[in-house]
């Protein structure tokens, strides 16, 4: 399938969000894809959502023959899945469940201004936890760059 197309679909649907996209994967910005592209030629393989409306993953584990046609889960959603009355799951309803599932709600666990969150910090280890968080991004990165050669490599 052309992806000129694809992009359009996108382009065209409120389940993709560019400016969503963008802010939840650093790793788009600034490189020459659209944020259409990426998640078309790479997003949905590294288990990214295109929008907080649509979770490409619970849309997968749901539906296995999307799986074993290697399709694009937003993809085939647009194309055949709405007219067939497959079910979605937004990024939120996601986070509910799991909420529900552990008891913590993820978005106060990271929020600084939450109750949960609350607790007293001494420099040593903000400083520690700063370096530890640099270290971890530039895992990320190379995490990032290495998966985008696998999935190149298998296409």
């Amino acid at each position: 399938m052309d992806e000129k197309y694809q992009v359009q679909l996108l382009k065209e649907s409120p389940l993709f969000d560019a400016d969503w996209y963008r802010s939840q994967h650093s790793d788009v910005v600034g490189i020459k894809l659209t944020p259409e592209q990426h998640y078309l030629r790479y997003g949905w393989r590294m288990g990214r959502s295109p929008s907080a409306l649509f979770c490409g993953v619970s849309y997968l584990e749901k539906y296995p023959d999307v799986v074993q046609s290697n399709e694009n889960p937003l993809v085939h959603y647009l194309r055949f899945g709405r007219r067939e009355g497959r079910e979605i799951k937004s990024v939120k309803q996601i986070r509910n469940n799991i909420k529900k599932d552990i008891g913590v709600d993820l978005g106060k666990l990271f929020s600084p201004d939450s109750e949960e969150a609350q607790f007293e910090l001494n420099i040593p280890l903000i400083n520690q936890l700063k370096e530890t968080q640099h270290l971890l991004e530039k895992y990320v990165r190379r995490c990032h760059e290495l998966e985008y050669q696998i999935i190149d490599e298998k296409l």
